[in-house]
């Protein structure tokens, strides 16, 4: 009953959740995006976790910040739906957590 129990639950788990590459905006205020789609990783306020590194100690680049969202890198997934306004806000805010 257990393993039923279990494997019901993993299934259910894993079904409900998109990768953070699927993520889609619905605003384009950066302190939402960045609650929605970052903070999983990066912590609430940014100072960052075991999945992800804190983005307060960070020395990005807007460039580079740019970069990694929009093609990702070894340990982070891109942001395929990320663009337009809602990209330029996420850099600038991230930029601004230094």
């Amino acid at each position: 009953m257990k393993r039923c129990f279990l494997i019901v639950f993993v299934a259910a788990f894993v079904s409900g959740c998109e990768s953070p590459s699927d993520y889609k905006p619905t605003t384009t205020n950066p302190q939402i995006i960045f609650a929605e789609a970052c903070s999983w990783c990066h912590g609430k306020n940014a100072e960052g976790t075991k999945r992800g590194v804190s983005l307060t100690k960070t020395k990005l680049e807007k460039t580079r910040v740019r970069e990694v969202l929009t093609k990702g890198t070894a340990k982070m997934p891109k942001f395929k739906n990320l663009n337009g306004e809602a990209l330029e806000n996420v850099i600038d805010y991230v930029a601004k957590l230094k």
